[in-house]
């Protein structure tokens, strides 16, 4: 931690407050912050937020996705995995103060909704509309999003596609971003 008031310079505290924020994240002795946690501001006093991981696991739920004509008559199932990385909020750590901490009943329950009620002809419009209602809070700082259809292909379990956003870059990325080969943001498996 380091106090805005360090050594009277609140001009190079806020400056290092704002690198550690965008990406560039330091102590107060000049040391880097490990890339799981990001640097945050608490009256008035720059500490060190904690990420927080939520998994929404096999989520099972019905909606009309495909675009034969089969598949737009009649509701399939689907299956949704969901990993969202967040900044802990300080009072929900401290205090245990349910106010502060990111509601997943709420992001579940907005997803089941859009799921149920809408009608989607690719798996990836339906991916990328639940990417962006899970990374709607500012705390999120990564998501992804896995959408399963069973039974799509005749001689497979499962036809999946991965969706995945993170706050440090510009264009959503895939979930295989360190294969060597340049995919699109999207990847059916």
């Amino acid at each position: 931690m380091f106090n805005i008031d360090q050594n009277g310079d609140e001009h190079n505290a806020l400056k290092r407050f704002h690198h550690a924020v965008y990406g560039k994240p330091v102590r107060n002795d000049g040391s880097t912050v490990r890339a799981e946690s990001r640097l945050c501001l608490v009256r008035g006093v720059v500490v060190n937020a904690p990420i927080a991981i939520i998994r929404i696991s096999n989520l099972r739920l019905r909606t009309f996705v495909g675009f034969n004509p089969d598949e737009r008559a009649k509701q399939q199932d689907v299956v949704i995995n969901i990993e969202i990385r967040h900044r802990a909020r300080l009072p929900a750590l401290r205090q245990d103060d349910v106010a502060s901490a990111l509601d997943y009943k709420v992001i579940t329950k907005e997803i089941i909704n859009h799921v149920e009620e809408g009608r989607f002809l690719l798996l990836e419009k339906l991916a990328s509309d639940l990417l962006e209602i899970c990374h709607r809070d500012p705390a999120v700082v990564r998501a992804v999003v896995t959408v399963d259809k069973p039974h799509a292909l005749r001689f497979a379990d499962s036809v999946s596609l991965t969706l995945g956003w993170d706050e440090n870059q510009i264009q959503p990325t895939s979930e295989n971003s360190n294969e060597s080969d340049a995919r699109s943001f999207s990847q059916a498996s």
